[in-house]
């Protein structure tokens, strides 16, 4: 995915053949974030790449385990200064251009999928959650369910329209939230 930032062109890709610390790298990046704490084979590897007039300025990976989701439109957001990606279970927030880390968390026990924003905050659409969190990483809530719809046909389930998230499928499920992340609405389809 390509994304242009005021004078930057931002590359977000999956590199899937990049392995820690080996000489025999295709792509070599001038910051790498792994996760040694897991003890687990890091099994997705997200390369960013910033260019400013066709030069390259800045490179990192992310290099995460667990839950292997793809980089699609809603897989990083870029605000103030800062790219937001979603890696495994986990957001990361890097500096922009120089890609610094500042922080990441934990905001669903299996996969982030989607980032949205929201009010002065973001939406963070997960495999078992959905999430408010600050651009400071401060949570403000999670809306909790085993059910909640994933993605179909490729396309989202989410949307956020007039301060509320809808989120919905396919067969007619749906569950709308407030910016409090209460329930207002959940629509079930009758089985037949």
């Amino acid at each position: 995915m390509v994304s242009r930032y005021k004078d930057f062109e931002i590359h977000v890709y999956s590199d899937s053949v990049y392995t820690y610390n080996s000489a025999d790298n295709i792509t070599s990046y001038f910051k790498v974030y792994v996760d040694n704490d897991k003890h687990y084979p890091t099994n997705i590897k997200y390369g960013i790449k910033i260019f400013k007039n066709d030069d390259l300025i800045s490179s990192a990976i992310i290099c995460e385990s667990g839950s292997i989701t793809g980089i699609f439109d809603k897989s990083f957001i870029i605000k103030n200064d800062a790219l937001f990606i979603c890696c495994s279970n986990m957001i990361y927030c890097l500096n922009v251009p120089d890609l610094d880390f500042k922080w990441k968390c934990e905001l669903d026990h299996d996969t982030c999928l989607e980032i949205y924003a929201f009010q002065e905050d973001f939406i963070i659409h997960g495999e078992l959650q959905i999430s408010r969190v600050t651009e400071d990483a401060t949570l403000k809530w999670q809306y909790n369910r085993n059910d909640i719809p994933r993605f179909s046909d490729s396309n989202s389930c989410l949307q956020i329209a007039n301060g509320f998230i809808k989120i919905s499928n396919v067969e007619g499920y749906e569950i709308v939230l407030d910016e409090k992340g209460k329930e207002v609405s959940n629509l079930q389809a009758k089985r037949s």
